[in-house]
C-alpha cells in the first residue's frame, strides 16, 4: 500500500539472531537501540568516553542471513505514560523509543520527497535512511545495522540517489534454500554463488568490494545487463579461530550514485 513500515527491532539483545518478527519483515526499517556519551550524561549522569548500544538492543542477523537491525536510534526518551501513573511523564529506554526518531525522519523525508519530485517508495526510503546512517566502527552490523540514524545524511542520499535500488540478490541457505546474506552457525563455506538480478532498465558494472580481509568477490567486476539474472562467486578465507566473523561484501556502479548490492555474511565458528 505504499506506506514506509518502522519497526522496532526488540529489547531480548544482546544474543546473536534476537531480531523477531515483525522487525525482520522484508521491507521493514527494523530500528536498534543506540546511546551516546551526551545522552548518558544528560539521561543518567553518568560519563562515558564512545557512543554505544543499550544492551538489551536485539541483534541479527536473520536466520536466512538478511542485515536486521536495519539502523540504530537514540533509545532513551522523555515520553507520556498512562494517565494512573503519579507523573505523567517518565525517562523510558527500549528500541520502542528509538522507533519514533526514524519515523520521524521518514515523515520529514516523504515531505522533502514531495517537494523535490522525487517518487518515494518504501524500498527508496529504506535505502537512503541506510545509506545516509553514520557507522559506529566498533560495532558489527548485527549489532548497529547500517549505522546510526542521520536525518541530514538521509536528506543529502535522497537528492544523490533518487530511486530505490534495482539490483536484488539471493544465494543458497543449507537450512532456509535461499537467502539475501550468509548466517553460518553449523558448516564453514569456503565458495558460495550468490544470483544478482537486475530490475532496472540500464547496465550496470560493479565493482566488489570487502568490509572484511577473509571475505571477497571471485571477480573483481561484473557487468550486469538490464532484466538479466547473473551468478557471482564468493569466496572465504577464514582463520578457524573460534568467534563471530562478520563483514559485507559491496557491489558498486562508480557511475551512480549510491551502493547497488550489500552481501551480509555472518559466521560463527565455535569453540572445540
Amino acid at each position: 500500500y505504499g506506506v514506509v513500515v518502522v519497526t522496532a527491532a526488540g529489547n531480548t539483545g544482546p544474543g546473536i539472531n534476537t531480531v523477531a518478527a515483525p522487525a525482520d519483515a522484508d521491507s521493514a526499517i527494523s530500528v536498534g537501540a543506540f546511546v551516546s556519551p551526551r545522552m548518558w550524561e544528560a539521561d543518567f549522569g553518568y560519563q562515558v568516553s564512545q557512543d554505544s548500544l543499550y544492551y538489551f538492543s536485539s541483534v541479527g542477523p536473520r536466520r536466512d542471513g538478511a542485515w536486521y537491525p536495519s539502523i540504530v536510534a537514540p533509545g532513551s526518551a522523555v515520553s507520556t505514560v498512562p494517565c494512573w501513573m503519579e507523573n505523567p511523564y517518565m525517562l523510558t529506554e527500549g528500541t520502542s523509543m528509538a522507533t519514533p526518531h526514524v519515523s520521524g525522519i521518514v515523515a520529514h523525508l516523504l515531505e522533502a520527497g514531495d517537494k523535490l519530485g522525487i517518487k518515494t517508495t518504501p524500498s527508496f526510503i529504506k535505502r537512503v535512511i541506510e545509506e545516509g546512517a553514520r557507522d559506529l566502527p566498533h560495532f558489527n552490523v548485527i549489532e548497529d545495522g547500517h549505522g546510526v540514524l542521520d536525518g541530514y545524511g538521509a536528506y543529502q542520499k535522497m537528492k544523490e540517489i533518487k530511486e530505490e535500488r534495482k539490483l536484488t540478490g539471493t544465494l543458497f541457505s543449507p537450512e532456509y534454500g535461499t537467502g539475501s546474506g550468509v548466517f553460518a552457525r553449523e558448516y564453514i563455506p569456503q565458495r558460495l554463488m550468490f544470483n544478482i538480478k537486475n530490475h532496472g532498465n540500464r547496465d550496470y558494472h560493479l565493482e566488489w568490494s570487502s568490509t572484511a580481509p577473509w571475505l571477497k568477490s571471485e571477480l573483481k567486476s561484473t557487468h550486469i545487463l538490464r532484466g538479466v539474472n547473473r551468478e557471482i562467486p564468493i569466496l572465504f578465507d577464514l582463520p578457524y579461530k573460534p568467534g563471530l566473523y562478520s563483514g559485507v561484501l559491496i557491489g558498486d556502479d562508480k557511475d551512480v550514485p549510491g551502493v547497488e548490492i550489500e552481501i551480509p555474511v555472518n559466521i560463527i565458528i565455535g569453540a572445540e
